[in-house]
């Protein structure tokens, strides 16, 4: 508990004001002597809640599995975005492996996203939650009139011959697919199967193109 005790040092009289900080979580507080600012007076294309994260580029719609969908100036472009624990007994360099089709064993639900703020400038949500053994951070940001959302995963992994898993949902079947490994890039035909792994990929669909990054962890 933090307390600021009214006083004057010179700097103009202070306000006294008593603050709870819940376990686990934080608050900013910013110590100045002029009126405070009516928040509904800054100009914001955010819309932030337990179940939206919004501008007026990017619509993300969430539920308790993690992202629902996302849209992109009204146009839906990916469908669920989840993370999930699926059996693995590959050895540790995954070689000689075109695909992982061992069983999922764990699937994240029920689980809640807390709004850490609001808007004007900034809008962030966040879910904590346990996936099997395993403790997850999951942390939305938008920011206001940016095309940009900010996805962090912090991940503390406890599991045995698993691995964890966010399978990305396309909301449409793909008409071009280039992947890149190494110094170079392929053109794909959608398969289960995928030699060499690749390094990025990007898809192609009525005129809109998707990328995908896996930068190594």
């Amino acid at each position: 508990m933090a307390k600021e005790r009214a006083g004057n040092a010179g700097f103009g009289a202070l306000f006294l004001r008593e603050e709870r900080v819940p376990a686990g979580g934080y608050k900013q507080i910013l110590v100045r002597d002029d009126p405070a600012p009516d928040k509904d007076s800054t100009p914001t294309d955010l819309e932030v809640s337990s179940g939206i994260l919004a501008n007026s580029h990017i619509r993300v719609e969430l539920d308790e599995g993690g992202i629902r969908g996302i849209s992109v100036r009204d146009e839906k472009l990916l469908g669920a975005i989840g993370l999930h624990l699926r059996q693995d007994h590959t050895d540790t360099w995954t070689f000689d492996t075109d695909r992982f089709e061992e069983p999922v064993v764990a699937t994240l639900s029920d689980a809640e996203w807390v709004v850490e703020e609001e808007g004007p400038l900034r809008g962030r949500v966040r879910i904590e939650a346990q996936l099997d053994g395993s403790s997850i951070r999951w942390t939305l940001d938008l920011h206001r009139s940016n095309p940009r959302l900010q996805i962090k995963l912090e991940v503390s992994f406890n599991e045995k011959f698993e691995m964890m898993q966010m399978p990305i949902e396309l909301v449409r079947a793909s008409e071009k697919w280039l992947s890149g490994s190494g110094t170079g890039w392929a053109e794909r035909t959608a398969a289960a199967t995928e030699w060499p792994v690749q390094g990025w990929s990007l898809v192609e669909s009525e005129g809109n193109h998707l990328a995908l990054i896996t930068h190594d962890a």
